[in-house]
């Protein structure tokens, strides 16, 4: 059983003021994690999603399932709608927020942010600082014009990768569930403000997550997303589980050849990759036999896990015709589904654009 703040007198002695934006799984389950490290937190939404979460808070705020909890406890960080101006400066700023819409919900949170405090990004595939990262890949493929740069002091952002599961009841909009796992990694992709990365990770504690840095965020995150990306096609390919996939020979040998075409790209980025992408998806397959990719239920990041790394794979000068074969096979699934980011209607954990 973990112990946390439940006395306000205590929290007090070691608040930090924490803006989290975007209310979907992840958000809520930061804010909730957060808020029992003791901090005071407060959960940015559009109008919609805020009002839906004001209306089911009870008395005691929120209620937070964990596998590091023996029965569920309450939660009660604020919420608020991304167009009010709550007037309070945050220590730290995280967005949770799809990579699709990193864009606009930066836009409309700019005034979060300040020359001193800390900007966190977590957003599966890669992430849109990626660009800036290295001399090979060109700025203007994930940040077109430099429209969430513009608000960011670069020495100031840390880059979150999060492994951990989160999920919500539709039915019961005040409950959060922590579904498993609890990896967490920091790194600073620009700078080196060591300080402002250890505390990061002390903010996030250590009852429910287990949080780590990397000293090479960029590359981990890459190493990451090669794995990422054979395991997120082949599932929209075949539309089966990670064991499924796995168990099928021929399906695998294609995976392990995407992945290993990422990781040759890694290496002409000067990038490390110790992975032996068979045994990795093998383990994947055997450790979660029944999981499905996310992207079945959600395709809105398959630019950022699927086409992004297969462009920057070819800027390098890597063969990437079976990547691209791959993406195409997988935009032609998704192409019903797939998201216009610049349409007036968005997804309710996407914070909308405050008018001019």
């Amino acid at each position: 059983m973990v112990a946390f703040f439940s006395n306000k007198n205590e929290k007090e002695n070691l608040m930090a003021e924490i803006a989290i934006v975007g209310a979907g799984a992840v958000g809520r389950v930061l804010a909730s994690v957060l808020t029992l490290e003791g901090h005071d937190v407060t959960l940015f939404a559009r109008q919609n999603t805020a009002t839906q979460l004001k209306d089911a808070r009870t008395e005691d705020g929120f209620l937070f399932e964990s596998p590091a909890l023996e029965a569920p406890v309450p939660v009660d960080f604020k919420v608020r709608a991304t167009d009010s101006d709550c007037g309070q400066s945050f220590d730290t700023v995280i967005y949770a927020v799809k990579a699709p819409y990193v864009e606009q919900a930066v836009a409309n949170t700019a005034h979060l942010m300040n020359d001193d405090n800390t900007v966190v990004f977590a957003q599966g595939g890669l992430q849109w600082w990626t660009g800036y990262a290295h001399d090979a890949i060109d700025s203007a493929v994930t940040d077109p014009d430099q429209r969430i740069a513009h608000h960011i002091d670069m020495n100031n952002l840390i880059s979150m990768l999060v492994s951990f599961g989160a999920s919500l009841d539709d039915d019961n909009p005040a409950l959060i569930r922590h579904s498993g796992g609890n990896k967490v990694r920091l790194g600073q992709p620009f700078g080196a403000q060591a300080d402002r990365l250890a505390d990061t990770q002390a903010l996030l504690g250590e009852q429910f997550l287990d949080v780590g840095t990397e000293a090479h965020v960029f590359e981990t995150l890459w190493n990451k997303a090669a794995g990422s990306f054979a395991m997120s096609s082949y599932a929209l390919i075949t539309q089966q589980t990670l064991g499924e996939m796995t168990s099928d020979a021929d399906v695998l040998d294609q995976m392990v050849r995407c992945a290993d075409t990422l990781k040759a790209a890694g290496a002409r980025m000067g990038l490390t990759c110790d992975i032996d992408y068979t045994d990795y998806l093998e383990t994947m397959g055997r450790n979660l036999p029944n999981h499905k990719m996310s992207i079945l239920k959600d395709s809105s990041e398959s630019h950022y896990i699927l086409n992004l790394p297969t462009q920057i794979a070819k800027l390098v000068g890597v063969d990437v015709q079976m990547l691209e074969d791959v993406c195409a096979r997988c935009d032609e699934i998704i192409a019903p589904d797939a998201p216009d980011t610049h349409a007036a209607s968005t997804p309710d954990n996407v914070p909308t654009l405050k008018p001019e």
